[in-house]
C-alpha cells in the first residue's frame, strides 16, 4: 500500500468497522395474476442470493448501511416492476418489497442468448441490459402477433409463417447489434472521460505542488504560508487516490472497449508513472525530508533558521527532478487520450 503525504504530527488511529448485517425481505408476484411465484432464484447486486418460497417471498441478508437494493432473477424471468429492479430498503425489517415480474416467452430464444451473451461480455451495464431485454421484448411481440394475424389468414400457408419468424429472428438479432452499439459507445465515452479527468487532475494537483516547493521555507515563519501548503497537499492526495484506487478497473475498461494492446499498454505506462515515477520514488522521499525538517524546528531539534534552510535545499532539488517526468507525463496523457478518442 502506498504511503500517502503527510504533514502532522499526530497519528491517524482507523476505526474498525464491524460488519453488521440486516434482513431485506421481498416477494415476487406475477404481474398478470399478482400470485406469488415460487422457486424462482433471486440475486442482489453486491450481497447475496435466495430462492422464493410458495409465496414467492425470499429473505437476503444486506450489509449494514445498505440503502438500496437491485434484483436478479432467474434468466427466463424479467422484473417489470420497479423500474430495473432496484427499490429503496426500507427502515423497518418488518416491511416486504414486493416485484412485479413476467415471464419471457419460450420462442425468444434467440433473445435469451443474446442477453445471456452481454452479461457474459460484461461491456454492457445490468440496466442498459434490462433496457435492451425490454426493447427486444417489445419488438418480439409486435412482430409475433402480425405473424398470427397473417397465419390466421394464409392457412394453407405454412411456409409464408415460417419466412416471418425468420425474418422476426433476422430483426430482433439487428435490432440487438444495433442497440449494442449504442450502449457500447456510451459507456467508451464514459470511460474515456473518467480516465482522462482523473489523470489531468492529479497533473494540476502536481503541477501546483511543484510550483509551491521554492516558498518552502514560509512555511517555517508565516502560519498562513503553512496553512496554504497544506491544503496544496490536502488536493494532491485527492486526486492521487482515484488514479491509484481505480487503476485496475481503468485498465479492465481499456480491455473492454479499447481491445488493441497498445492503449492498454500505453495507458498502463501512464498510471506507472504517477504511481511509481512520481509519487513512489519522488514524492514519497520528498515528503519524509521535509516532515523531519518541520518536526526538527518544532521539537528545537534544530534551529528554525537551519531547518527552512535544508528543507529549502530539498524542495528546489525536487522541482529541478520533477522536471522532465512532468513533461513526459503531459505527453503520456496526451497519446492516451488521442487513442481513446480515434480508437471507435
Amino acid at each position: 500500500m502506498m504511503k500517502k503525504w503527510f504533514l502532522s504530527a499526530l497519528l491517524l488511529i482507523p476505526l474498525l468497522a464491524y460488519s453488521q448485517e440486516v434482513i431485506f425481505s421481498g416477494r415476487i408476484v406475477d404481474a398478470a395474476t399478482g400470485a406469488g411465484v415460487s422457486g424462482i432464484r433471486v440475486r442482489i447486486l453486491d450481497q447475496g442470493e435466495g430462492v422464493t418460497d410458495d409465496d414467492g417471498i425470499f429473505r437476503i441478508p444486506l450489509k449494514k448501511g445498505t440503502t438500496e437494493v437491485q434484483v436478479e432473477l432467474s434468466k427466463e424471468w424479467t422484473v417489470q416492476y420497479p423500474r430495473e429492479g432496484k427499490a429503496l430498503v426500507p427502515l423497518s425489517s418488518e416491511a416486504r418489497i414486493e416485484f412485479e415480474v413476467k415471464r419471457l416467452r419460450s420462442e425468444n430464444a434467440l433473445l435469451l442468448k443474446e442477453v445471456e451473451r452481454l452479461k457474459n461480455e460484461g461491456r454492457l451495464k445490468s440496466a442498459q441490459i434490462d433496457s435492451l431485454r425490454q426493447v427486444l421484448e417489445d419488438s418480439a411481440a409486435v412482430f409475433q402477433e402480425r405473424i398470427a394475424l397473417k397465419t390466421g389468414i394464409y392457412q394453407d400457408s405454412l411456409r409464408k409463417s415460417a419466412a416471418e419468424n425468420e425474418a422476426l429472428r433476422l430483426k430482433l438479432s439487428e435490432l440487438t447489434g444495433q442497440l449494442e452499439q449504442t450502449f457500447i459507445r456510451r459507456n467508451r465515452a464514459e470511460a474515456r472521460g473518467l480516465i482522462s479527468s482523473e489523470l489531468l487532475a492529479y497533473l494540476d494537483r502536481l503541477k501546483d505542488l511543484r510550483d509551491f516547493l521554492p516558498h518552502i521555507r514560509d512555511v517555517f515563519l508565516d502560519n498562513r504560508a503553512s496553512e496554504n501548503f497544506n491544503k496544496i497537499v490536502t488536493r494532491y492526495n485527492a486526486a492521487r487516490e482515484p488514479v491509484n484506487d481505480n487503476r485496475e478497473a481503468r485498465l479492465a475498461a481499456a480491455r473492454l472497449y479499447w481491445p488493441d494492446e497498445l492503449t492498454e499498454d500505453e495507458l498502463e505506462e501512464a498510471y506507472d508513472l504517477v504511481l511509481t515515477d512520481i509519487h513512489q520514488r519522488i514524492i514519497l522521499p520528498l515528503n519524509d525530508e521535509l516532515v523531519a525538517h518541520i518536526r526538527a524546528a518544532a521539537t528545537g531539534k534544530t534551529p528554525r533558521v537551519a531547518a527552512s534552510k535544508n528543507a529549502g535545499k530539498a524542495a528546489d532539488a525536487a522541482v529541478k527532478t520533477l522536471e522532465y517526468p512532468i513533461s513526459l507525463l503531459e505527453q503520456k496523457i496526451r497519446e492516451v487520450n488521442t487513442r481513446l478518442k480515434s480508437n471507435r
